[in-house]
């Protein structure tokens, strides 16, 4: 994060994979200001624009690879360089931890933490996370794949036997449906350490104008669909 928030800023979304020093088919588009997309800028105008990203090529493969330290992104958008300055600040604590990443895509947030557990329902995503992990050589970092609806799900059941529930998750730049948004969070709070436990989720300022409790949204169960412990950040 220290190396990322000390790199230039670039004044468009898209970071050329020969700017990267990378293999052509690796490129990087972050759904951060109005100038970015894929695979050319397009502007976020309402929740709208982001969910007709999905057809046609929302399940392309994704493509950004992180190497070494040494040689990460050196374009880095404003809104990014901004969010790494922040997350260098926090770079010890966030060592100490154990953490889940919601949505973890290409694994970065999930690097942060000594031990963490990157979950994605894309596997396309988790083969990206994975690779991440390897590149970096960081052995405390599992990846796995997890429906956000997991408490029907056997995946989520077998996530929590397998490394416990967790005393943060997050989740960073997560896109769905408005109409899950209290799905999430209720995943959130089952993957939640008993004790202290904390929920932060990034989101797209879009998503701000939507109703996030499960009553507005007419869950059934709403005593199963809440998470009291949740910070929603929408930028």
């Amino acid at each position: 994060a220290k190396e990322a928030a000390a790199m230039p800023s670039c004044d468009h979304g898209h970071l050329d994979a020969a700017d990267l020093g990378l293999t052509p088919e690796c490129e990087m588009f972050h759904i951060l200001t109005e100038d970015m997309g894929s695979p050319s800028p397009w502007p976020i105008n309402g929740l709208q624009a982001v969910f007709d990203r999905r057809y046609p090529g929302w399940d392309d493969p994704p493509t950004l690879a992180v190497s070494s330290p040494a040689s990460r992104l050196r374009h880095l958008p404003e809104a990014l360089r901004s969010a790494s300055e922040d997350a260098a600040g926090l770079e010890e604590a966030l060592r100490e931890l154990g953490g889940e990443e919601l949505g973890c895509g290409a694994g970065l947030c999930g690097l942060a933490f000594a031990k963490a557990t990157g979950a994605d329902g894309e596997d396309d995503v988790l083969e990206l996370a994975k690779r991440n992990v390897e590149l970096n050589g960081l052995h405390g970092v599992n990846v796995r794949c997890l429906d956000l609806g997991f408490m029907q799900e056997e995946e989520g059941k077998a996530l929590i036997e397998e490394f416990g529930k967790f005393p943060l998750v997050v989740g960073s730049d997560m896109i769905f449906e408005p109409g899950q948004t209290a799905r999430v969070l209720a995943a959130a709070d089952q993957l939640l350490d008993s004790e202290g436990g904390r929920c932060v989720l990034a989101l797209s300022s879009a998503f701000q104008n939507f109703a996030v409790t499960p009553e507005a949204q007419g869950e059934v169960d709403p005593d199963k669909q809440n998470c009291d412990r949740a910070d929603l950040l929408f930028a």
